[in-house]
């Protein structure tokens, strides 16, 4: 039970401030309870982090797998998805990208790896594998994926972002990506 609900502060937390903004402190004294405490669930911080990790990635990567199987048109399925994870990604995806680079060691940053390689690009790949069948492509799906997702995090923004950023529609990205800008 508490467990539980050190995970979900903990996920409102680290979505809301980022990682580095995030202190176990915090955690515990919204809780009600001592950082020993804290520690009796989780040995640290970044271990905190890598189970909100998990838990969200999971639920991405069964509703990603969703719109996938029920969406036939790769091209759609790519605007599905990244709508989806526009309006439900609960925080800024480059902030999120930049903590885990910059804050966490080499053994977190693999173990986070892994859940990212499951629930995020291992979709990206399937939609890119089947674009493979049916056009010659430049690149692999996995390099191309890696690319989308790059550019897609441009588009996946905290909450306190999109009213400062104008809103582009995600359908034009996906369109300039894999047709480009020039007029066949």
């Amino acid at each position: 039970m508490m467990k539980k609900k050190i995970i979900d502060l903990a996920t409102k937390l680290f979505m809301k401030q980022g990682y580095l903004a995030t202190s176990t402190r915090q955690i515990a004294k919204e809780l009600n309870i001592t950082q020993p405490a804290l520690y009796h669930h989780y040995k640290n911080k970044e271990q905190i982090y890598i189970e909100v990790l998990k838990n969200f990635s999971d639920e991405i990567g069964i509703n990603m797998h969703q719109i996938i199987e029920s969406e036939p048109d790769t091209e759609q399925a790519l605007i599905n998805i990244c709508k989806y994870l526009q309006q439900t990604h609960p925080m800024n995806f480059s902030m999120m990208m930049h903590d885990m680079n910059h804050e966490l060691d080499e053994t977190t940053l693999r173990e986070i790896f892994v859940i990212w390689q499951k629930n995020y690009f291992y979709y990206f790949e399937q939609l890119f594998e089947r674009l493979n069948h049916t056009h010659d492509l430049f690149f692999s799906p996995k390099q191309i994926s890696s690319h989308f997702l790059r550019g897609l995090s441009a588009y996946i923004v905290g909450e306190s972002e999109k009213s400062m950023t104008p809103e582009l529609p995600i359908e034009e990205f996906v369109k300039i990506f894999l047709h480009g800008v020039i007029k066949k």
